[in-house]
């Protein structure tokens, strides 16, 4: 057997046990009948790979989080028990967990004076407006908001036909005249930058940037259109003047 074939099979057998784990430990199926049955079913429906991926995704997630936290507490035990509260007890990363949900999964909870929460609320609002959180962000309002982009777009060709007109007529009149006008120009591009996270400390800051090359034209209905490719340069240490 040569390298790559027992390292496939080496992958398949560690995803058969990560599922067997999965179906005990996750679903709760301990007897061996019912745990084959289950096994055969999830394989047939999911497939092993997805569901071993899953599974090995999960314990990277609770080995990493209780490493974490046993940086911060001398109890390990208490850091399995919180990293495992985590990563079972909430479903969506967008969840946000208050004090006393916090402190009843054991985080060591502080409550803060009037005097820090103002501050701590002020450093929030700076935040905010920095990346701008109260603004849904629109790719033609930028097109729109933008001077070379605005006065590019606000040059609209109009064809003035009498009001009369029967519609056939109209519709082969501007025909005609579009493919005399037509004609392939060359206009810049928009470049949007969208800061999506930021790291601030007495010493350095940084902030996480993705960059949105927009490409905008309109259409023959005069509807405005684009095109937007998204691309990130990562995290750039900016001055703290910048922030």
């Amino acid at each position: 057997m040569n390298t790559d074939n027992k390292h496939n099979c080496n992958l398949v057998q560690r995803t058969y046990v990560i599922i067997i784990e999965f179906i005990r430990s996750d679903v709760g199926i301990t007897d061996q009948a019912h745990l084959i049955s289950a096994f055969n079913s999830l394989a047939a429906e999911v497939g092993s790979l997805p569901i071993g991926s899953s599974k090995r995704s999960q314990q990277l997630s609770l080995s990493l989080s209780t490493k974490m936290l046993e940086t911060h507490l001398d109890d390990k035990n208490k850091a399995v028990n919180i990293a495992q509260a985590l990563n079972t007890s909430y479903y969506h990363h967008g969840y946000a967990v208050g004090r006393k949900e916090a402190k009843d999964i054991g985080l060591e909870i502080t409550y803060p004076d009037q005097e820090l929460e103002s501050i701590m609320w002020s450093i929030w609002l700076d935040f905010c407006d920095e990346m701008k959180c109260n603004q849904s962000f629109d790719p033609i309002s930028e097109i729109m908001n933008d001077s070379t982009a605005n006065r590019i777009i606000s040059q609209v060709p109009i064809v003035s036909i009498p009001a009369n007109t029967p519609p056939q007529v109209a519709q082969n009149l501007i025909g005609q005249i579009a493919q005399q006008q037509a004609k392939i120009v060359q206009q810049p591009s928009l470049e949007i930058s969208q800061p999506l996270a930021a790291i601030e400390s007495f010493k350095n800051s940084y902030v996480f940037k993705q960059q949105l090359n927009v490409v905008f034209w309109r259409d023959a209905n005069m509807g405005l259109s684009y095109n937007m490719t998204g691309y990130s340069k990562g995290w750039e240490k900016v001055s703290t003047k910048e922030m």
